[in-house]
């Protein structure tokens, strides 16, 4: 591969990419659009096209449409989509993506692979014997899926940020981990490379960390690493069925599936998912079904993989839900979706109700008024019914209708409403989203008709009757999962991580007094919620006497103050020094007052009689020492024994007490 062709609008930014490639021998040619890619390609051939792409891969899609018609070069992508993680999620694959920075090193090992293995172009993993290559191509993310997929047993390897890390796999289970120090920082325990599962397991259990937080907190850390690699450049990936198992395996216990969800949305923010993928709404998302599945997945990836089996817009099948954009996202790089340009032009067609005709648009064919705003309601109602839970989809809302009559009840007249039989003289539009709204009202009745679940919310909804909460031992653990984590973000300043893990904690367990403090000192320094809204949560806290109350006080006059209630801040502020005399934090905020009502001069004249009291107390103190060393120490009267008292004070009278006893 001598003459390269680089597509690229910013011949700036392209200069390090160019210097890349000419650095290896390589004829590189710079175009700006795809427009001029195809012309210079008619005159001109090339053996490599690079297409430097934006942010939604517009430029590298077009030209993977246009040159494979005729099999001509091979096209590789790099620039801000594949930085973002967009290189494997479109219909339009090309041979190789090279993530940013492109240096001489990534830029040899592609063409080397390509040299070797010719144009191939990347598509879902089928055979994990082929796993050996670099991270853009073998995402860590769906080498694991596509292992628990096979229930594979084998040690998968990743050379990631000069750091070697290993996973090792059975039956498509991690049953042990090296190369992750920080495995279990959420607890304050640190673990060194060569430690597996079993020792650092050992470790937590010795610090007093029960083995089962202690796994689950591994499981996440884990998945939040994998999660963290997507568009991730200069790493190798292999994986190594042959491989020999661990002496002693740890199984961890959560699914690998809930692993990697739960690694994309810790390691993934929303606002970056929706960043990312809010300009492709127009897209049509389309589920992968050729050897794949979507088992084991959090509830709304299995409901949007659902409804991706019809090609609907990304735009209609997520809504303002930020689960929907994280399930969306969580499909699209395991390969469980992919996106699709959308057709621009339809044919004529006649309404399937109606008899009419109807125009062919971008978003399919034009409704009449009258079904258009039967669609608008029941978008709507699907979106409402997105944010629900399952017994909100119901409409259970006391605890007498937490029955399996009641659910039962509820659910014949939701799916008659929904039934697709229903729609079937409709629209195709129409059709679609009554469907999506019957599957959410089926999933909702799966749930609450099994009995524990159902149990649960009985007890939910009969506690908030009484005005109470009601939490369970499973809510209370995954509080403290994500207590232990937050505290951990909080300490590092990380603030927006520590805010994301407190609230997810309040919402497992409001009744924490430890979660809601920390969250409400977390909202008050982020600005995140008001003072009023803060003190509403942490003044009603019942927290034990010392410094954790010491704490509570000191923390409610800081939001007394940022209300105006001097008096009250300060007054708070004495009680937090009296319930802990070290609370040197509000020592300063009363030193500042009394500077502010008496005078520096007056708190100054007031610090050094302090200062001189403490050093006449310490001077008494000394005195009365000395007089007790005197007791026992040396004394030289007539008393003493003199020498033939064997020595001084106690021992010397005791001495020549002993000896005028022998000699009488």
């Amino acid at each position: 591969m001598s003459r390269i062709l680089l597509v690229s609008a910013d011949e700036q930014a392209s200069a390090a990419t160019i210097e890349a490639f000419r650095s290896l021998g390589r004829l590189v040619l710079r175009v700006d659009d795809a427009d001029a890619a195809v012309a210079h390609l008619a005159e001109e051939p090339a053996d490599l096209v690079v297409v430097d792409t934006d942010a939604t891969c517009a430029s590298g899609r077009e030209l993977v449409r246009r040159l494979r018609e005729d099999s001509d070069p091979a096209v590789a992508w790099t620039g801000q989509g594949v930085a973002s993680g967009l290189g494997l999620v479109f219909a339009e694959v090309p041979d190789a993506v090279l993530a940013p920075p492109v240096t001489m090193a990534s830029a040899g090992a592609m063409l080397g692979r390509l040299e070797r293995e010719g144009a191939r172009h990347l598509d879902n993993l089928r055979d994990l014997s082929e796993v050996d290559g670099p991270i853009e191509h073998f995402p860590p993310l769906r080498v694991l899926w596509a292992a628990q997929l096979a229930r594979a047993r084998g040690m998968l390897e990743l050379y990631v940020d000069e750091r070697e890390r290993e996973l090792h796999l059975d039956g498509g289970r991690i049953v042990d981990a090296r190369g992750f120090p920080d495995l279990l920082v959420d607890h304050g325990i640190s673990i060194d490379d060569d430690d597996g599962l079993e020792a650092a397991i050992g470790k937590a259990v010795a610090a007093g960390v029960r083995p089962d937080l202690a796994m689950q907190s591994a499981g996440l850390h884990i998945g939040t690493e994998i999660a963290a690699m997507v568009g991730r450049a200069g790493g190798m990936v292999f994986f190594d069925p042959a491989a020999e198992a661990p002496p002693r395996p740890v199984p961890l216990p959560t699914p690998l599936p809930l692993l990697l969800a739960s690694g994309m949305t810790q390691a993934r923010a929303v606002a970056q998912v929706r960043q990312t993928l809010g300009p492709l709404r127009g897209n049509r998302l389309v589920a992968v079904t050729e050897g794949f599945g979507p088992g084991g997945l959090p509830p709304s990836a299995l409901r949007l993989w659902r409804a991706a089996q019809s090609g609907p817009a990304l735009g209609e099948v997520v809504g303002d839900a930020d689960a929907d954009w994280q399930a969306a996202d969580l499909l699209l790089q395991l390969g469980l979706a992919r996106l699709e340009v959308r057709a621009e032009t339809q044919p004529l067609a006649r309404s399937a109700r109606g008899g009419g005709r109807v125009r062919a648009t971008d978003d399919g064919p034009k409704l009449d008024t009258a079904e258009q705003e039967r669609l608008q309601e029941l978008i709507a109602e699907r979106a409402r019914l997105r944010e629900l839970d399952a017994p909100g989809i119901l409409g259970i809302t006391a605890s007498a209708d937490a029955t399996a009559r009641g659910v039962e009840q509820r659910f014949r007249l939701l799916s008659a409403r929904f039934h697709p039989d229903r729609y079937s003289r409709d629209s195709e539009q129409l059709a679609r989203v009554a469907k999506d709204c019957f599957s959410l009202v089926n999933d909702a009745a799966s749930i609450l008709r099994q009995p524990h679940h159902r149990e649960e919310i009985f007890k939910r909804l009969e506690a908030r009757e009484r005005g109470q909460v009601y939490v369970t031992d499973a809510d209370r653990r995954r509080a403290k999962m994500h207590y232990v984590a937050g505290e951990a973000a909080f300490r590092r300043k990380q603030t927006d991580q520590a805010l994301k893990e407190l609230e997810r904690a309040h919402d497992a367990d409001p009744t924490d007094w430890k979660v809601c403090l920390l969250l409400s000192r977390t909202w008050f320094d982020t600005g995140h919620r008001p003072p009023e809204e803060c003190y509403a949560l942490a003044s009603p806290l019942i927290v034990p006497e010392g410094r954790a109350r010491s704490e509570q006080l000191q923390h409610l006059g800081e939001l007394l103050l940022a209300l105006g209630k001097e008096d009250q801040a300060h007054r708070a502020f004495r009680q937090a020094v009296v319930e802990w005399e070290d609370n040197h934090e509000a020592k300063r905020r009363l030193r500042l007052h009394r500077m502010r009502t008496e005078g520096v001069d007056a708190v100054r004249a007031q610090d050094r009689a302090d200062r001189d009291r403490r050093e006449q107390e310490r001077e008494q103190e000394r005195q009365r020492k000395d007089r007790r060393q005197g007791l026992l120490g040396d004394d030289d009267g007539p008393d003493s024994g003199g020498s033939g008292g064997g020595g001084g004070g106690l021992a010397g009278l005791i001495g020549g007490l002993f000896k005028r006893d022998k000699g009488g």
